[in-house]
């Protein structure tokens, strides 16, 4: 039962923490052409948050292993406000590089969220972990609920625009501390210098089916939803439009999680990665046959179903690769990557839309998923290691 409650407690934590993700992926983008000097920097904070968490999340993991995962959740939470009202500041006084800043503390928690459903795991029975992982991550259904209406509620609640968006982003880190207080997580192992090494750990190809399943899925959503409110403005849709694309995105993103585990035990963690990957190229086909608001709608969905079924199982796989004392490094080497991959991805579509457009941009994400797809089959194949 205290295992449950612990999920439970972090399914609002992580709800919470998409939200703010849903403010800042409506707003970020449209808020920085306002001030931005060049209209392809206008990904730039979006970027700048994706490399701060990038370079927190290794820290963070081996933090987490000498003083508790809490202590190292409240940190950040405590960074990422801070972030939100310097963001805010940032826009009354039209200042880019401010805005920058406050990117940059928002990235903190960037770094730190993605271990709740580690921390789930931490507290779950090991028949359970699949379970409670769906659980956590269930949590995103309410951010799908909550954050796109905050977003349009928000927008205008002051001068300049989206300066209230931020104000409002500021408050959510306040109610995760005090839900933290209710968590019950496992005492971290001391940290060892037993294991293997990562070269001994990343030659098994369940590793490594792991990782690429997971780079994978938040490569090519971030590709797509990052550029997807710039394309949807480019085509006179507004920004209510805008949000409710945003809001079935994420809905697609978490509400499979009420029974990925079920599929994962039933028909085996890899033919649900292969479905992630036919969803993103489903995305992808829609697309590319036109720019109506139904196009965005339905792509932006099946970005979401796509980025469910190969981030989950990734996650149940991963777990199954390595021992308890080499917990820290592993997933600490696996956020890491994947949050790279993310600034890297949001960099370059910023200025990939800018040159090439919508149509370009969802060639070079048909391109990722066709090489990394063929990727996984190929490591299915490989004989299973210990």
């Amino acid at each position: 039962m205290k295992t449950n409650w612990t999920a439970y407690l972090l399914s609002l934590c992580l709800a919470l923490a998409v939200t703010g993700n849903i403010l800042i992926f409506s707003a970020s983008s449209l808020a920085a052409l306002r001030i931005a000097p060049l209209r392809a920097l206008a990904t730039l904070p979006i970027v700048l948050q994706y490399a701060s968490a990038a370079l927190v999340s290794l820290p963070a993991s081996f933090l987490m292993s000498r003083f508790g995962r809490r202590v190292v959740f409240a940190g950040a939470l405590a960074l990422c406000g801070l972030g939100a009202v310097v963001s805010a500041w940032a826009l009354l006084l039209g200042e880019f590089w401010l805005f920058n800043i406050g990117a940059l503390l928002l990235g903190f928690l960037g770094g730190v969220a993605p271990y709740y459903r580690f921390a789930a795991i931490d507290a779950a029975t090991p028949a359970a972990k699949a379970k409670a992982i769906s659980a956590v991550l269930a949590g995103g259904v309410l951010a799908a609920l909550a954050g796109p209406t905050l977003a349009k509620v928000s927008k205008d609640w002051l001068e300049p625009q989206f300066m209230g968006t931020f104000l409002a982003l500021g408050f959510l880190p306040l109610v995760s501390l005090v839900l933290l207080l209710g968590v019950r997580i496992p005492k971290p192992e001391p940290l060892s210098e037993a294991g293997r090494s990562m070269k001994e750990i990343m030659a098994q190809p369940r590793f490594r089916l792991a990782v690429t399943a997971a780079v994978l899925s938040y490569a090519v959503m971030s590709l797509l939803m990052v550029d997807t409110p710039l394309a949807m403005s480019d085509c006179q849709i507004g920004f209510g439009s805008i949000s409710s694309v945003i809001q079935w995105h994420v809905l697609g993103m978490f509400v499979p999680s009420f029974f990925t585990s079920h599929l994962i035990r039933r028909f085996g963690v890899n033919r649900v990665l292969s479905l992630g990957g036919w969803c993103y190229l489903g995305a992808i086909g829609v697309n590319l046959f036109g720019q109506e608001l139904w196009n965005f709608w339905a792509g932006l969905l099946l970005v979401g179903l796509g980025w469910n079924f190969l981030y989950l199982g990734a996650t149940d796989l991963l777990t199954e690769t390595y021992l308890p004392q080499e917990k820290a490094k592993v997933q600490g080497f696996n956020e890491t990557l994947i949050l790279c991959t993310i600034a890297g991805v949001s960099l370059g579509s910023g200025l990939l839309f800018a040159a090439v457009g919508w149509v370009g941009v969802n060639l070079v994400a048909l391109g990722l998923v066709l090489t990394v797809l063929s990727l996984i089959y190929w490591l299915q194949k490989q004989p299973v290691q210990a």
